[in-house]
């Protein structure tokens, strides 16, 4: 394996420990419906965690290549 790929792999492998962890898939209705009635459904994937920890968060964006970033105090 090349020390590329190698790296690529274990950025890859804990940016999904961390979705897996700390990560939430929703689903919500998205107005109007169907012509023919049916539900249209949004996927939705968010993730909370500590200010501290928003490098993470900006790595898993910059990978995927979207993605919002909420930022808040609770």
């Amino acid at each position: 394996m090349s020390p590329f790929a190698e790296v690529f792999s274990r950025v890859g492998y804990t940016l999904a420990g961390l979705v897996a962890g700390d990560g939430s898939f929703i689903t919500t209705r998205k107005l109007p419906a169907f012509a023919n009635g049916d539900r249209r459904l949004r996927f939705v994937f968010t993730m909370t965690m500590a200010q501290r920890d928003r490098a993470l968060l900006e790595a898993l964006r910059t990978t995927r290549a979207f993605g919002a970033m909420l930022v808040g105090r609770t």
